[in-house]
């Protein structure tokens, strides 16, 4: 469904398709309703670059908003702020975990999970990744993050 991206599937199976339409033209963002972009941000909510500004500028992410949920996005604080070290992996995780229970309670959406934390937090695919082992449904994932996601 969204070039660059897969889906885990309970087949045990890796699926992965593209749309002609252009993701990741995110410009396109609003022709997909049910899309939730989710993005690696830091706890004040300045979303200047990179993912962050995607999100603010074609998923409703808004200024000042750090965590969660918001417009047709979803952010997770890998930073306290901009340029700053990383957060803890555990305070990372206990959000992940917030963001998985989301998706349980949101099965309608489609989750377009970036490689949060692997940008300007400089969190290792091979650490963050297998983050999100925990039974998060609907996400496509970053393709760089095959080899480190079970098959749920």
């Amino acid at each position: 469904m969204f070039q660059g991206y897969f889906q885990l599937n309970g087949n045990n199976s890796f699926h992965h398709f593209s749309k002609e339409t252009g993701f990741p033209d995110w410009s396109k963002a609003k022709e997909y309703p049910e899309c939730v972009f989710v993005f690696g941000s830091n706890n004040k909510g300045i979303h200047g670059a990179g993912s962050a500004f995607i999100a603010k500028k074609y998923f409703g992410a808004k200024q000042g908003i750090g965590r969660g949920f918001q417009g047709n996005s979803y952010a997770i604080a890998t930073l306290p702020r901009p340029y700053q070290p990383a957060l803890s992996i555990d305070d990372i995780k206990d959000q992940i975990e917030d963001f998985s229970i989301f998706t349980f309670c949101n099965p309608e959406k489609q989750f377009i999970v970036t490689a949060v934390g692997t940008g300007f937090a400089q969190i290792p695919s091979e650490v963050i990744a297998p983050l999100f082992n925990i039974g998060c449904i609907n996400c496509w994932f970053p393709i760089a993050w095959k080899p480190y996601l079970l098959d749920i």
